[in-house]
């Protein structure tokens, strides 16, 4: 049994929350530890069970609002979310292919609510704990069990239990980020056995970022990393000078942008040395002139949600052939807003941007009014996804993947019970 003081283990009540099932025994703590360990589980394992696991994401997201219908109601965060399918659902209308567009769009759907499911509880801790527990599982495993294949120039690269290099990468980036929060708490409760599991989770994570050779994941942990910490010393500080200290920050951060805009034509040789790219970025540059291409043609209202990526196409299977993606599918263009034009135009890139924009800035304002190891978390995961839009498809979300459930999830995380 767990306190709240963030134990490896959820606690067994939450504050005006009563426990049902038999003798009491679903607790809305060990509730959400379970959404947090089984969701991420099973979606992290679709790659290997594939219908099975589609089939037991569509039973929680079927039964989990019937059951934590009043939590996710409170959660203020929850109506933004559904806003990220608002353009899939217009596209049907003209869709190149509208029974494709449907059935991801139904599917965007779910994942959202599965995600709502974890950012709605009332015990963020017994949330992250179960995340934690099923990402480094996974990830432990990857490294024994995994597997290497085919990459660039004859080389091979490792991808653990995961369909891609990146998607490998990510995982990784996820656990390192869950480790660090682990370690964290360690600390904070004086417990040896949780800071052992951060530091050990660390190492996991980096190792397997670095055995991907990922160079999002890289970027994205090192962001992700600098963050953290930064917010965390931030929130050490009384009220009053927090916001001095916000007002500090926030001059420096827009001095260093317009600094890396005026000598980004220096920067952007380093930055690719740096991560090891060359300057096609991996085929990326080819990529991104198809997808202008395509984006000339249908500006305002794109293709239709995943109404490109189809088999039997000619262009995609040039493409998976190019790359040579032998499951030809799951592959995007590596470019946030040149994905969501191609799928859903200009009109639904305003509203991806928009309410990501908005839902970052409502977990600025939790980290800014009150700060928790916990939102400190989610937004460091959110703002370095936000860094990396330009080099990968954050958006529109791939339904049901790990890593789309925990960045929704991050996103629309409900701000603290207790305000100060």
């Amino acid at each position: 049994m767990v306190n709240s003081e963030g134990s490896v283990w959820p606690t067994t009540q939450v504050e005006g929350r009563r426990p049902f099932g038999p003798r009491g025994f679903i607790t809305p703590d060990r509730l959400a530890f379970f959404y947090g360990a089984v969701i991420s589980i099973i979606s992290l394992l679709s790659a290997l069970l594939l219908s099975i696991s589609a089939a037991i994401m569509l039973v929680i997201a079927v039964t989990g609002p019937l059951i934590s219908w009043r939590t996710i109601l409170a959660n203020p965060n929850a109506k933004y979310a559904y806003l990220f399918a608002f353009p899939a659902t217009l596209s049907m209308l003209w869709s190149q292919h509208p029974s494709f567009t449907a059935y991801y769009t139904v599917q965007l759907y779910l994942t959202i609510t599965l995600a709502l499911l974890l950012s709605s509880s009332h015990n963020l801790i017994a949330t992250i704990n179960g995340l934690f527990l099923s990402h480094v599982a996974f990830a432990a495993v990857s490294l024994v069990l995994g597997q290497v294949v085919p990459w660039e120039d004859g080389q091979y690269v490792f991808v653990g239990l995961s369909v891609s290099k990146n998607n490998y990468g990510n995982l990784n980036y996820f656990v390192s980020m869950l480790g660090i929060y682990m370690a964290h708490l360690g600390l904070r409760n004086r417990s040896m056995f949780q800071f052992g599991l951060g530091l050990a989770s660390i190492l996991i994570g980096i190792a397997g970022v670095i055995m991907s050779k990922s160079a999002g994941a890289l970027v994205g942990m090192g962001i992700g990393f600098m963050l953290y910490l930064s917010c965390n010393f931030y929130a050490t500080f009384p009220r009053q000078r927090r916001v001095l200290i916000a007002l500090v920050a926030g001059g420096v951060l827009l001095v260093a942008t317009v600094m890396m805009v005026m000598t980004w034509s220096e920067l952007y040789p380093l930055m690719l040395n740096l991560v090891g790219k060359d300057s096609n970025l991996t085929g990326r540059v080819d990529l991104w002139n198809i997808a202008d291409k395509l984006i000339s043609h249908n500006f305002w209202l794109g293709l239709g949600q995943y109404a490109f990526w189809v088999k039997g196409d000619p262009l995609p299977e040039a493409i998976w052939q190019s790359f040579q993606i032998e499951a030809r599918s799951g592959f995007n263009f590596h470019n946030t807003y040149r994905e969501l034009l191609v799928h859903v135009g200009f009109i639904g890139l305003m509203v991806h941007v928009g309410v990501y924009l908005v839902l970052l800035f409502r977990q600025l304002s939790y980290v800014f009014l009150n700060p928790r190891a916990e939102h400190i978390l989610f937004l460091a995961v959110t703002f370095s996804y936000l860094i990396k839009m330009p080099f990968e498809a954050i958006m529109p979300f791939p339904p049901l993947y790990s890593s789309t459930i925990f960045i929704l999830a991050a996103l629309t995380v409900r701000p603290p019970l207790n305000r100060s």
